[in-house]
């Protein structure tokens, strides 16, 4: 099995009800080829870079499978002939491994900010402004 990205996107004039039926279609078409859906993200509306079929923006989702190589055509052919996909892209991904959540907290909690030590507000007059100027263009001059 090899672990694919699917993004495919949807004509904004389906509804809702349709867009439902066309995702759980997607997700029962891999299941049917005995694939897997390891991630998939909400079908979420966006605005076109340029017109696809004189339409500017479209609905939009991405998914993570799992697939048998030979299987892709199958899947492919049922995308392209869907009616509602405007297009859509299918890349091979590299192989992820599940993420424990041991490891997300533990990387959680070596990526916190850590407060910054307050210091102390320093006045500045303008004598000290010039001097780093002054001090700024002798540097750049030799």
């Amino acid at each position: 099995m090899n672990q694919y990205e699917i993004t495919y996107l949807i004509d904004p004039q389906v509804n809702e009800e349709a867009r439902t039926e066309l995702n759980s279609a997607v997700d029962g078409k891999v299941n049917e080829l005995k694939g897997k859906v390891s991630h998939s993200s909400p079908t979420l509306r966006h605005k076109l870079a340029y017109p696809i079929v004189k339409k500017q923006s479209a609905f939009m989702r991405s998914m993570h499978i799992e697939l048998d190589p030979s299987e892709v055509a199958a899947l492919h052919d049922f995308l392209k002939r869907n009616d509602s996909v405007m297009r859509f892209n299918l890349i091979t991904t590299p192989y992820r491994e599940g993420v424990s959540p041991e490891a997300l907290k533990q990387k959680e909690e070596t990526t916190k900010k850590k407060p910054m030590a307050k210091k102390e507000a320093k006045e500045v007059t303008m004598a000290d402004v010039e001097k780093g100027i002054e001090e700024a263009l002798t540097e750049e001059v030799k």
